[in-house]
């Protein structure tokens, strides 16, 4: 039986040579400008992976580093070109989120956070992104995908306050769920990490009354899948949401 990996190919001994070889000449500013153009999950699953010229520029420039969400930013910072999602989905996506721009302080969301997959109540760890050919997708763990300890926002806010609502899925069990809130604070700027480690914490929570974690009163049935995070709006250092979800 054939075995197929689930990771990202290994760079051998000659990978910089082979890769690299055609952007030698290049000085790393017009990389940069380069880069700054390709599509989020692109410059952030393969880019870096190239080689070690490339990986270093992903780590090591600034600019790079603030748009990536990897170095604290201050300030608002334009979007990338390209790293909204697409279809009819990120079209409604984008229009919602220009909405809610217009009603708050303007911040720019970590493009990952509503793509991440993740279970309510399960290990933190297992969150991760879909990437590859989506004929045959692979889901790839935050850690791996080297962005679980990205800033959530630019500029970085120091504390979200999010609100799982009321299961509603399967109308039988709603008069036992509950909404719940999720806190999560960071003095240096709260990171993908920290949400979803937190979402794990309150989510297993247990009502005594009930003897059920919160999460499994959303749907005593099944899962409870997370969907993003939306109706976010911002005031100073804080982001307030709501976190959608879907159950089985």
């Amino acid at each position: 039986m054939t075995s197929v990996s689930t990771s990202f190919p290994q760079l051998g001994p000659d990978s910089d040579s082979l890769i690299a070889q055609p952007f030698d000449a290049l000085p790393t500013e017009l990389i940069v400008r380069i880069l700054l153009k390709l599509p989020f999950k692109t410059l952030l699953c393969r880019v870096s992976r190239l080689s070690k010229r490339f990986r270093a520029i992903v780590q090591e420039d600034p600019e790079l580093g603030v748009v990536l969400f990897k170095r604290a930013s201050k300030v608002f910072v334009e979007r990338v070109k390209g790293e909204g999602e697409r279809g009819e989905r990120g079209r409604a996506v984008a229009k919602h989120a220009r909405k809610v721009e217009e009603e708050a302080e303007t911040f720019r969301l970590h493009p990952a956070l509503n793509s991440v997959s993740y279970t309510l109540g399960a290990n933190a760890d297992s969150a991760g992104i879909w990437v590859g050919d989506p004929a045959h997708p692979v889901l790839v763990s935050l850690s791996d995908c080297c962005i679980l300890n990205d800033f959530v926002s630019i500029p970085a806010l120091t504390r979200m306050e999010l609100t799982v609502p009321r299961g509603t899925l399967i109308h039988v069990f709603e008069h036992l769920s509950h909404p719940y809130d999720v806190v999560v604070e960071n003095p240096r700027g709260v990171k993908l990490g920290d949400v979803f480690r937190e979402l794990e914490k309150e989510s297993n929570v247990v009502v005594p009354r009930h003897g059920a974690t919160r999460a499994k009163l959303l749907d005593l049935e099944g899962s409870i899948f997370y969907q993003g995070i939306h109706d976010l709006k911002r005031t100073g250092l804080v982001l307030k949401g709501i976190v959608h979800v879907d159950g089985i």
